[in-house]
């Protein structure tokens, strides 16, 4: 794992490495999406969570309106 790190390190790759955005998570993680907008380190652990609410968050706005 050390050796990886620091041939990362040494690679046009070390720009793709990201920090998971859930505040709770300090993952660093290697973005290989297409688009380069990947935002968790995993959608079954941080991504999952994060749609869940954003979920639950507009459905009670909708309740509310």
């Amino acid at each position: 794992m050390a050796r990886d790190g620091v041939l990362l390190v040494g690679s046009p790759l070390l720009e793709r490495v990201k920090e998971c955005e859930n505040p709770e998570c300090s993952l660093l993680f290697l973005d290989d999406s297409q688009a380069r907008r990947r935002r968790w380190c995993s959608m079954d652990r941080c991504g999952n969570l994060a749609k869940i609410a954003g979920y639950r968050s507009r459905s009670r706005a909708a309740v509310t309106e």
